[in-house]
């Protein structure tokens, strides 16, 4: 296959040329050209199956030259190269039939990537069209027909042998009925990002690759197949069964992580005929799922560990002394080594975790309860939220809920601890918002303390109650407006944080001896007197 890379970036030219094994992709030539001109100089002469370009060049636009293309009828297939993530041309550039876009500054990796998925649509597109002409139908889809077979077996269980042999015989397959298959399982979670990056057709497309490489010793195989499901991307495939199997798992496992920078669990079923496979995909999905020590391994299906029945784990009088001394790094070993004992007997699970969680949560809780301090206004955030649904998914996961719960928590409880700074900030707070409806529930919840507690604080650190600070603070600002004699009364009260005229004129009396209207009245007399 030859290729031609067109970019007025020599930088960036430099560096696609250096960075990629051409040979090892199967391109022959890579023609390099600085602007569309030299471009099309190489397409009229050279047979050219791939055409690399970036968008924005002074010459001639990467669309242009694509347009260019199409006009031609030359039959040549097209990525383009942008700094946009957010793609603006891709409705021309479908238009036009690119095939991919490739996000600049460029990974070698996903470049390799999309070459290569590349490489097979055109030699695809090549044999169909080989195929097309001696019209050998059957021959072209027999590997969508395949596929097609272990999707809908999987999907739905086959009733008995006579069904399983008509089906395989209706789609021309030289599958055996009687024989025995182990699914290769893999669960990688957290994914929508990376697959968002990559685009969708591109990520499934390394992910049916990587099983054919690693699993089947093939560039491509018909038995994989990727189902979606919530937060999670599962890889299924049946194999013959053998030792091996594992080993392949560790390779799928360990390129995730290189490549893509994802983390996955790998699981071989054990022998099932076809007809059981439905069944049994269910049973490892639900074994992956709960049995959260081999999360990020591989392992046997019967290799699951059992159920802990443990009814307590953490002393929590201990956890209570280490909340006390705000020694996070001591609570967080007493949680990994209870993970660790069990992880060692084979009873680390999802009831184990689970379990944890609860117990860390209520400990915390309940003393910060104690310290006067709102748990759920302090750590109840959307992050929080995130780590708390996937804490009971792996030992790591659980871990790091853990640290961000305790270090919220001693945030908020030092925060709190230093009375002198709340209370400026409680005035401050008051003084910035004195004409808004306020009550102590209201700038307590904004501090994330409790009400009684804040008021507590308060008075003992003031010796006065807040609320009368507050309305202290308003009456002032209603003798400087009354002084100015621009408003009404009760434009006063209202701008003033009073919202009962009424209440407004007995409070103002009884602080100053007179009343709004009249305490108005003397300050304009006054003023008028002395000009």
């Amino acid at each position: 296959m030859n290729i031609l890379l067109v970019d007025d970036d020599i930088p960036t030219m430099d560096l696609i040329l250096s960075s990629i094994d051409w040979p090892a992709l199967g391109i022959k030539k890579v023609h390099t050209a600085y602007s569309c001109q030299p471009a099309k100089a190489i397409l009229r002469s050279e047979s050219i199956d791939l055409v690399i370009s970036d968008i924005e060049m002074p010459k001639g636009s990467g669309l242009e030259l694509l347009q260019w293309i199409r006009e031609q009828g030359i039959p040549t297939e097209f990525v383009l190269l942008t700094c946009h993530e957010k793609f603006e041309y891709a409705a021309t550039a479908i238009k036009m039939e690119v095939m991919e876009y490739i996000i600049k500054p460029f990974d070698p990796e996903i470049m390799k990537l999309t070459i290569r998925r590349c490489a097979k649509k055109i030699a695809r597109k090549k044999e169909e069209q080989a195929r097309l002409e001696i019209g050998d139908w059957h021959v072209k889809n027999r590997t969508r027909d395949e596929n097609a077979f272990w999707l809908s077996l999987l999907n739905m269980p086959v009733g008995d042998l006579q069904t399983l042999r008509a089906d395989l015989a209706a789609r021309g397959l030289l599958i055996s009925a009687d024989a025995a298959y182990c699914l290769i399982v893999t669960r990688i979670t957290d994914y929508a990002v990376k697959m968002e990056e990559m685009g969708n057709k591109l990520f499934v497309f390394f992910l049916k690759s990587l099983y054919a490489e690693e699993i089947f010793h093939q560039p491509d195989s018909a038995r994989t197949v990727i189902r979606f499901e919530d937060t999670d991307v599962w890889i299924v495939a049946a194999a013959e069964n053998s030792p091996e199997l594992e080993q392949a798992c560790e390779r799928v496992l360990l390129r995730c992580e290189q490549t893509l920078h994802l983390h996955g669990t790998c699981c071989v079923g054990l022998p099932r005929p076809l007809t059981e496979l439905a069944s049994g995909f269910m049973q490892i999905q639900k074994n992956m799922v709960s049995s959260v020590g081999h999360f990020g391994g591989y392992f046997r299906e019967g290799q699951v560990e059992r159920e802990s029945g443990d009814q307590s784990i953490l002393n929590l009088q201990e956890i209570e002394t280490l909340l006390i001394r705000m020694d996070k790094r001591e609570i967080l070993n007493r949680i990994k080594r209870e993970m660790d004992i069990r992880l060692s007997m084979r009873r680390l699970n999802e009831h184990t975790l689970y379990t944890l969680r609860k117990e860390v949560t209520q400990a915390v809780y309940a003393h910060m309860l104690r310290e006067g301090v709102s748990a759920t206004k302090a750590v109840g955030d959307e992050a929080f939220d995130r780590l708390s649904d996937n804490a009971c998914r792996s030992p790591m996961d659980l871990i790091r809920w853990a640290n961000y719960l305790l270090e919220k928590a001693f945030q908020t409880m030092e925060e709190q601890s230093r009375t002198d700074s709340l209370v400026d900030r409680v005035n401050a707070y008051m003084v910035a918002h004195y004409f808004e409806p306020l009550s102590r529930d209201q700038i307590a919840a904004e501090f994330h303390l409790t009400p009684q507690y804040l008021a507590k604080l308060y008075s003992k650190k003031t010796g006065k109650f807040m609320m009368d600070f507050l309305r202290d603070y308003r009456l002032e600002q209603a003798r400087k407006l009354l002084s100015r004699g621009e408003l009404s009364v009760s434009e006063v009260a209202m701008q003033t944080g009073f919202d009962n005229f009424s209440y407004f004129s007995t409070l103002f009396k009884k602080e100053t001896g007179v009343s709004p209207q009249q305490y108005r009245a003397s300050m304009l007399k006054l003023e008028e007197t002395s000009e």
